[in-house]
């Protein structure tokens, strides 16, 4: 019996090394798809619940001839959401909701997203009024992940000439990788 002095008997180290680098390539490639999906739905799930509360307010202010609030508050169950400026809103949206649940079901919560903005937010400044009419004082804002992100409903224009002015498309900040979609009602 002769016996193969050369014979292997496991992996070298350069083969060791191909396949951890292969490895790491897949890794990186799901992890950067995966991201992306992932923001891309939670997306999906702002913009479907920011329509589903402007049919509520529009369908609420065609029944009763008025918003159903007039203070600045959260549109999701859960009351969790920031106003223009970024601070987190404490109002209590209790009336807002009951008067929309009349109508149908606000949603219950939407993807919370890292920083200061998120969740969907009622400001009602019946100064502003949007597009030149005064009666139309609300607004929705929700924000989006990613730049200049598709806000998917008709973005407003203010009257006022402030701050509140968006162009037609989709308002993004151009100091933090948001899309901010301000939603005239």
């Amino acid at each position: 019996m002769t016996t193969n002095k050369h014979a292997h008997h496991g992996f070298t180290i350069v083969e060791l090394l191909i396949v951890i680098v292969v490895i790491g390539i897949l890794a990186a490639i799901t992890t950067v798809a995966y991201n992306g999906m992932k923001t891309r739905a939670n997306n999906t799930a702002r913009i479907n619940a920011a329509s589903q509360v402007y049919k509520l307010v529009q369908l609420y202010r065609q029944e009763t001839g008025n918003f159903p609030t007039t203070s600045a508050v959260c549109a999701t169950i859960d009351n969790v959401c920031s106003n223009y400026a970024g601070t987190t809103v404490t109002s209590d949206n209790t009336t807002v909701l009951n008067r929309l649940r009349t109508l149908g079901t606000p949603p219950q919560s939407i993807p919370r997203q890292a920083g200061n903005y998120f969740g969907i937010y009622f400001d009602v400044y019946a100064p502003r009024g949007i597009e030149g009419d005064p009666s139309r004082d609300m607004l929705m804002m929700y924000w989006l992940e990613g730049q200049g992100q598709d806000c998917k409903l008709p973005a407003v224009r203010d009257s006022g000439g402030n701050q509140f002015v968006i162009p037609p498309e989709p308002y993004t900040s151009t100091t933090t990788d948001r899309t901010n979609c301000w939603i005239g009602i």
